[in-house]
């Protein structure tokens, strides 16, 4: 399965069409959408950085947004814990258990004292950066069906504006 036909899915599975057609679930999670919107180009951008230098200090931001951007998608489907999830959610779990660790370090070594490596070890270099590929994936099908004034609730309050235009443009034409 590609990626995107995966992030579909996984995206689809957590936050059903019929909850995105819902004019009180977008209104509700506005601001959770508005973080959605901002973390995506500083997701792709820390992406790009590393994939560019595979340098700890990239590996380590990315590791940060990807954790956000996971965060922020699990609270936004009103996920909490690790829920048996399809795939991508383990890559994703993976990610939030590197960031866990980094918040913990006592926990770090020694098994993941590669961390700390510099450049990042090409395993984990290339792991990360299919991760982020696949949250980059999931984050745009979300955020495609709201994208601060057009998705479903747009798309609905651009129809009824155009509509409005429409019946005022035919009624000065009488």
């Amino acid at each position: 399965m590609s990626r995107r036909h995966q992030a579909i899915s996984f995206s689809r599975y957590i936050l059903p069409m019929e909850d995105r057609v819902d004019q009180l679930f977008w209104d509700e999670r506005w601001p959770i959408i508005q973080t959605l919107s901002h973390v995506e180009p500083v997701l792709d951008e820390r992406r790009h950085f590393f994939e560019k230098s595979r340098s700890r200090n990239h590996a380590l931001s990315l590791v940060l947004m990807l954790d956000l951007a996971w965060q922020v998608v699990r609270k936004l489907a009103g996920l909490s814990g690790k829920e048996s999830l399809p795939p991508p959610s383990e890559q994703f779990n993976w990610v939030y258990d590197l960031h866990t660790k980094l918040r913990h370090p006592e926990e770090l070594y020694p098994q993941h004292a590669w961390m700390f490596h510099d450049p990042w070890p090409q395993h984990e270099a290339d792991r990360l950066i299919e991760v982020a590929k696949n949250m980059e994936a999931v984050l745009v099908d979300i955020t495609g069906d709201f994208e601060l004034g057009t998705g479903y609730v747009g798309e609905i309050e651009e129809k009824q504006i155009r509509a409005s235009i429409a019946e005022m443009n035919s009624l000065k034409r009488k």
